[in-house]
């Protein structure tokens, strides 16, 4: 009802307009719709063009990203290639380190079984020196004897085989054997000199035997021209200094290389010494002092006094007091070890790749996915070969930096557990610093 009564009105209007004033009105209307068509386009026209021209500002800026990021990717993959080549030249470097170590080893050895030899080889030659010497004196007798008996002998060269023809003849064979034997020596102690037992510039041990003086008795130098000061001479009471908590065998040979031998000589080191000691070996300043050298020495050498004493080779209550003083030495370090990196071969297997710095659980599942079970196979596997592993893993792992684990696992693997600690002090989430 109501609507028709809006209508109406309306339509009466139009029924009533003439015909030219419907033209006009429909010109009008036709006039203002194509306006409103053209503004409408217009306005539509210069928001297209703004939009095109912020496109192509997105697409230039766009571009621009996109060469930055090749930029930087290129520079990223550079810096891996040279994270990759250091780690590799540490991995070398530390075994170069270890061959080296071995060979020092080896050739301390061989020093001290040169100074063994050369030790048996003075013996020899002074033994030789004092045979040389009474049969020097035995020549000069028998060859005085030798020209009593040619004198006797040309003044009875008519008279038959007596016995002083038969005495002369066993004196003449036994010149022989003693000149054969002499020869024998002559050759020995040439022989000798030549292998450079004697040392340079000593005296020949024999003079010829022609002349009738008594020969002096050598003298063997005391220098060692070639194995110099690093031979001790004297053999002497060595203990096992390996005992001691701390010492390992390679510290203990460099006590032994400046004459520290002993439970007691440690025993009896003073602040001076342990600092002169330290200085010797190369031994961290104020690590003795830690590690309580002094008095585990002391507790080892009482037990060995006291075994000694009871004739026998046990020293158990020494060694369980020794225990006591290492207990004590822990507890008085768990304050300060607990605060710092701890790497221990105890409790971990070497299925255990969580050791590695920078390997998690999650990582550890996906290495073992990917066949690396174990230290040696992950020190046998190059950092770009873990990469791609992390890579194929999905995007929260590309994140990782894999460029250490193989040196890491490398020094597991060996059980150099200090080294790989000192390393991994280095490493922050498994990087470099």
């Amino acid at each position: 009802m109501l609507k028709a009564m809006i209508d109406q009105p309306m339509l009466d209007l139009f029924t009533n307009i003439e015909s030219r004033e419907g033209l006009f009105l429909w010109m009008t209307m036709l006039v203002s719709f194509f306006f409103g068509f053209v503004i409408a386009l217009l306005l539509r026209w210069s928001k297209i063009r703004r939009l095109k021209r912020q496109l192509k500002e997105v697409e230039e800026r766009e571009k621009s990203l996109q060469s930055q990021l090749i930029s930087t990717q290129q520079q990223l993959q550079a810096r891996s290639s040279e994270l990759q080549e250091e780690s590799q030249e540490k991995v070398a470097l530390l075994d170069r380190v270890q061959i080296l170590e071995r060979e020092r080893e080896q050739q301390l050895q061989e020093v001290v079984e040169l100074n063994r030899q050369h030790e048996e080889l003075q013996n020899n030659n002074r033994h030789l020196a004092a045979t040389i010497s009474d049969l020097n004196d035995q020549i000069v007798e028998l060859k005085a004897a030798n020209d009593r008996l040619r004198a006797r002998a040309g003044s009875h060269t008519d008279l038959p085989a007596s016995a002083d023809h038969k005495a002369y003849e066993n004196l003449q064979a036994r010149l022989s054997k003693v000149e054969a034997h002499l020869a024998q020596l002559l050759q020995e102690n040439e022989r000798l000199r030549h292998s450079g037992a004697v040392a340079a510039g000593t005296p020949p041990l024999v003079q010829e035997i022609d002349t009738v003086e008594v020969e002096p008795e050598p003298q063997i130098q005391a220098e060692k021209t070639v194995l110099y000061d690093k031979i001790i001479v004297a053999e002497r009471a060595q203990d096992d200094l390996t005992q001691i908590d701390g010492l390992g065998s390679f510290y203990a040979k460099k006590l032994n290389s400046i004459g520290v031998f002993t439970f007691e000589e440690i025993a009896n080191w003073d602040e001076r010494r342990i600092a002169e000691v330290t200085k010797a070996i190369g031994y961290i300043p104020g690590r003795i002092e830690k590690d309580r050298w002094v008095e585990q020495a002391a507790v080892l050498a009482a037990a060995k006094e006291r075994a000694m004493e009871e004739g026998s080779t046990e020293a158990q209550d020494g060694a369980d007091t020794y225990e006591a003083v290492a207990f004590s030495r822990e507890t008085a370090a768990a304050s300060s070890t607990s605060q710092t990196l701890a790497v221990s071969p105890e409790g971990k297997q070497p299925t255990d790749l969580k050791i590695v710095e920078g390997i998690g659980p999650k990582i550890e599942e996906v290495l073992k996915a990917a066949g690396i079970t174990d230290w040696a196979t992950l020190a046998a596997t190059g950092p770009g070969q873990l990469k791609e592993i992390l890579e194929e893993a999905g995007d929260r792992f590309r994140m990782h930096n894999p460029y250490t684990w193989p040196l890491q696992a490398r020094l597991a693997a060996a059980g150099r557990w200090d080294e790989l600690k000192t390393y991994q002090q280095e490493l922050k989430g498994g990087k470099e610093n």
